[in-house]
């Protein structure tokens, strides 16, 4: 049966096909004629009747049904079956029987069916209802509802792409009952192909969907079209079903791939390829365009025209470097007017990982230091505000532990200061600063390396020098003291010399003492010496090279001669040097150093040359002995050396010179009567230690100031005054005293002698004759005061020599003798030594002036020659003056003599012979004039 059914009702008013329960008029009877429907009416003992409603013929559609009421018509005696059975089986009832009894006689329903089948016949018979009572039959007329004609799906028809298929399918809607040939065409092959022109179907085949194919044939044009395919058979009604072809000739932007990859900084892979996907009218311009600014097309437009639209273009995607370092997406977007756009997703690898950066990455200080700056920054800009924790190790600290930093400011670098702390000790340290970041994959450490300011020293000479096949030792110690055991490893470098020990130890206790290295040069086989070094090393300390020589036995030797050298202070001594063996062409200099400059030196250049023309005979050196201060002789040492392998040495004992003693300033003392005068006393030299001086004079006419003396290592050279007094007496002699000074630690007694100047003074004169000028006298300075005091006048004199009093020191025969006194003649010329004596002169120097007049001529002579001896220091020169021009004069003045009261007078005079009066000359010198003639002769005045 197919969806067609025809339901209808035939013009019969008994028709229900709704199951509508009918009930019969009880008319109290037992037996109702049924009208003769089925011309027997059987009635039980009882007069029971079967009775069916209705009774007319019953109009059924197929698959319909209707209901039929049976009853008795009275009660029956017995139970009575009642059976219903359709003449044809497309016909069916429910039930089949039905059974009444004495006490259910009423009213039973009979569901009458009209089975559904899938042909297109009609059914008509009867339904016979059967019992003891009676038998009924009621006619049934069934309408078929299936109607022979064309089934096509789908119904509405398809749609289909230009140039692909399709499918329909076609049945029939009811069994025929014979062979049907079903016509397929379209009705525009141009545009709809069938796949088979007819399709058959047989009476068992008829409701089975046999497909047929449709083909949307490809054209030239863009335009979609609907065509009918028609399925039509001899008899029945012809089904157009619409074929709808889209046509897929329709303009577009085709590009591929669809997504594209690639990392920041370089160009997605693969390019794009770009062209039209069908002809366009004319030119068109496809814009490529990306979404943001993390992909740039490479041309930003493509153009077609109508020749060359289906050739695809390239385009590069580019993918521009950024400051951050996240991975990035764009869209691409290809679009032309008129066309539908496309789009390709672009992705971007970024390939910058975050990185910490500081300035400087390493850092090399020295403990102590302060606000060293680090400069820290981010490479890349954070996605969002990050942090930089500094995390310090090592003694150091930082005046920030953390870091913020944001995209605006990620390159501005962020100053952090480090200062190292102090230590006591000599070990150099290090410490790390680790720069973490949760933006930043891998920490970042920033390392100091801090230099101790204590840096350990190894002291050890700078060289040494031994000779081969022999031995030598040097000292090595540490700078300062170390925290612990500091070994300090000892490496010869120099070819067949050994040193031992290999390793020396020092510790706390005694890194200071001095700990011995041997060198031993073995014997070789040749006549070279060899130079190297001997390396000392140990951390935290510089490498001290010690420079090696090795003087091969068979080279030149420095020697002196003597080595020894005996020296007095103020003396010379001469020593030699020599080669010990003929150096060939070689040549040395060699100079000479005294270990005390002070006390030994060297005489002249203190360099010499050696050579192979004076090897042998050597170069002689002279060497001095110093004065000093003190009184202890001096052991030195003169060493000789070429700067490298040649070196001798020569042991200098100096004896001093200096013996310890008392010194008098002045030496001796004239000390006028009734005066005083002041001697400074001395040591010679430094005293070991204090001295003492006991004081003893040896008159009782003088008088000692003080009668001890002090002097200490310090002041030694500084002047002790001492003052002696002269007492006053009646006569004119001189008394003649030795202060004794007596002082103790072994330092010799030492007088002083003492000579008093009485009151009454001879003088002596010579006197020329008159002379033809005037002569003026020149006082000396320090006899100023006594003039004065005494009221004297300086006058005028005659040229002459003048003195107060004449010592003759060598006794020879005619000559004036020490200590007398009164009028005497005097030979000229006068040998031998002339000594002048200032007496009785306050603040007149003491001291002793000695000249030499073996060359005066005699008085009478003419011209004469006069000495003019004034009083000073010793060491004064003698004035010698010739006189010319000489004639006979009187003395200048006159009533010369002494004057009451034993002063000198006022004037000279103006008259009066040299000779007629002696004059009162006073204590001091005329020094001579040239213009005036002298005659022997002389006066002596008393004062």
């Amino acid at each position: 049966m197919r969806a067609y059914v025809w339901i209808g009702c035939l013009a019969l008013v008994a028709c229900k096909v709704d199951g509508t329960h009918y009930v019969l008029p009880d008319d109290g009877d037992a037996a109702v004629s049924d009208g003769g429907i089925d011309g027997s009416d059987t009635v039980d003992a009882g007069g029971a009747r079967l009775q069916v409603s209705p009774s007319t013929p019953i109009d059924l559609l197929e698959g319909g049904s209707t209901s039929v009421v049976i009853r008795l018509s009275a009660a029956p005696t017995a139970a009575v079956n009642v059976v219903i059975t359709p003449s044809d089986p497309g016909v069916t009832t429910s039930p089949t029987m039905w059974t009444f009894a004495p006490d259910d006689w009423g009213d039973k329903v009979v569901t009458v069916r009209a089975a559904q089948d899938d042909d297109a016949a009609a059914i008509s018979g009867d339904v016979v209802f059967q019992s003891s009572v009676g038998t009924v039959s009621v006619p049934v007329a069934v309408a078929d509802d299936d109607r022979l004609g064309l089934f096509v799906a789908p119904t509405t028809g398809v749609n289909v792409l230009e140039n692909t298929d399709a499918t329909l399918q076609v049945s029939l809607t009811a069994r025929p009952t014979g062979n049907v040939t079903v016509a397929v065409t379209s009705a525009n092959g141009l545009a709809v192909g069938v796949s088979t022109p007819s399709v058959m179907f047989t009476p068992g085949e008829w409701d089975t969907l046999k497909p047929v194919t449709v083909h949307a044939v490809a054209d030239g044009n863009t335009t979609s079209e609907q065509v009918d395919v028609t399925f039509a058979a001899s008899g029945l009604t012809s089904v157009a079903v619409p074929v709808t072809v889209t046509d897929d000739d329709i303009l577009n932007i085709a590009v591929t791939p669809a997504s594209v990859a690639g990392t920041e900084g370089g160009s997605a892979a693969p390019e794009l390829a770009v062209s039209l996907t069908q002809m366009p009218p004319g030119p068109v311009t496809v814009n490529v365009t990306a979404s943001n600014g993390h992909a740039a097309a490479v041309p930003s437009a493509v153009f077609f025209t109508t020749s060359d639209f289906a050739t695809p273009k390239p385009v590069r995607i580019d993918l521009p470097a950024d400051v951050d370092h996240a991975d990035s997406t764009a869209i691409v977007t290809l679009a032309a007017t008129g066309i539908t756009p496309q789009t390709v997703t672009v992705t971007a690898t970024d390939p910058d990982v975050q990185v910490i950066q500081a300035s400087p990455g390493t850092i090399n200080t020295t403990e102590g230091t302060a606000s060293i700056p680090i400069g820290v920054r981010l490479a890349y800009a954070p996605t969002s505000t990050t942090t930089v924790d500094l995390g310090v190790a090592g003694p150091i600290g930082v005046d920030a532990t953390q870091l913020t930093f944001t995209a605006a400011d990620y390159a501005t670098p962020k100053t952090v200061h480090v200062s190292v702390a102090q230590d006591a000790d000599l070990v150099n340290d290090s410490a790390t600063i680790t720069l973490t970041s949760p933006d930043a994959a891998t920490p970042v450490t920033v390392t100091l390396t801090i230099a101790d300011d204590d840096t350990q020293v190894i002291n050890a000479p700078s060289a040494v020098t031994v000779d081969e096949g022999a031995s030598v030792m040097f000292d090595v110690s540490l700078g300062f003291q170390p925290a612990g055991a500091t070994m300090v490893a000892v490496a010869s470098l120099v070819t067949n010399v050994n040193a031992t020990p290999s390793m020396l130890t020092f510790g706390p206790s005694d890194w200071n003492q001095p700990k011995p290295v041997t060198l031993t040069a073995g014997p070789d086989g040749n006549a070279t010496g060899e130079t190297g070094s001997v390396r000392l090393s140990t951390a935290g300390a510089a490498t001290v090279n010690v420079n090696v020589t090795v003087r091969d036995t068979t080279v030149t030797g420095l020697t002196v001669t003597p080595m020894s050298v005996p020296l007095t202070e103020g003396g010379t001594a001469t020593v030699t040097l020599r080669l010990s063996a003929d150096p060939g062409g070689a040549s040395y200099v060699i100079s000479g150093v005294s270990s005390d400059p002070m006390s030994v030196g060297i005489m002249g250049s203190p360099m010499v040359t050696l050579n192979g023309s004076n090897w042998q005979t050597g170069a002689v050196v002279t060497l001095t002995g110093l004065d000093d201060a003190n009184a202890v002789g001096e052991v030195a040492t003169v060493t000789w050396s070429d700067g490298a392998a040649l070196s001798t040495a020569a042991t200098v004992t100096v004896t001093d010179n200096d013996v310890l003693g008392l010194a008098f300033s002045p030496a001796s003392l004239t000390i006028p009567e009734d005066d005083e005068r002041t001697v400074n006393v001395t040591l010679t030299a430094r005293p070991a230690s204090a001295v003492s001086v006991n004081i003893n004079a040896g008159l009782a006419n003088y008088v000692v100031g003080s009668s001890t003396l002090s002097f200490s290592v310090d002041d030694w050279n500084v002047p002790h005054p001492v003052t002696i007094h002269s007492i006053r007496d009646d006569n004119r002699n001189d008394e003649n005293s030795n202060v004794v000074f007596n002082p103790d630690a072994g330092v010799p007694v030492k007088t002083l002698m003492v000579l008093q100047s009485p009151d009454d003074t001879i003088w002596i004169g010579r006197f020329p004759g008159a002379p033809t000028g005037a002569v003026t006298v020149t006082l000396p300075t320090a006899w100023a005061g006594v003039i004065s005091g005494r009221n004297d006048t300086v006058p005028t004199l005659p040229t002459c020599l003048i003195m107060d009093r004449l010592v003759v020191v060598a006794q020879v025969p005619g000559n004036f003798l020490a200590g007398l006194y009164g009028q005497t003649t005097l030979p000229m010329p006068m040998p031998g030594t002339l000594v002048y004596q200032p007496p009785n002169r306050l603040n007149a120097s003491a001291g002793v002036n000695s000249y030499s007049l073996a060359s005066t001529p005699a008085c009478t002579s003419s011209p004469n020659t006069y000495v003019a001896l004034a009083p000073g220091m010793t060491g004064q020169t003698p004035m010698f003056t010739t006189l010319s021009s000489v004639s006979a004069a009187t003395c200048p003045g006159s009533g010369i003599g002494s004057t009451a009261g034993g002063g000198l007078p006022p004037t000279w005079g103006s008259a009066g012979a040299c000779t007629s009066s002696p004059p009162p000359i006073a204590y001091f010198v005329v020094h001579p004039q040239p213009g005036g003639a002298c005659t022997c002769g002389g006066a002596v005045g008393k004062r």
